[in-house]
């Protein structure tokens, strides 16, 4: 595995994916803070640079998160 980085990104990526499905199918915002939270600090390239963009993702999530407790959004 060290040799296919490619393995981490898509554990990763199937990981926050998991997240953002529990968060809706199970009615629970809270695992919408951690697909936020996740996707949020791979943005500072902390051991993964190939998903920075996923930032956007986590900024999207913590929107979503705060509305969610507000009840302006239903999840």
């Amino acid at each position: 595995m060290d040799k296919n980085n490619y393995d981490w990104r898509l554990g990763f990526l199937g990981f926050l994916g998991f997240m953002g499905f529990q968060a809706f199918s199970l009615d629970e915002p809270i695992y919408l803070l951690y697909f936020s939270f996740f996707s949020f600090f791979s943005a500072f390239q902390y051991k993964y640079p190939k998903l920075k963009y996923l930032g956007i993702l986590g900024l999207l999530g913590f929107l979503l998160y705060f509305l969610a407790l507000l009840g302006v959004i239903t999840v």
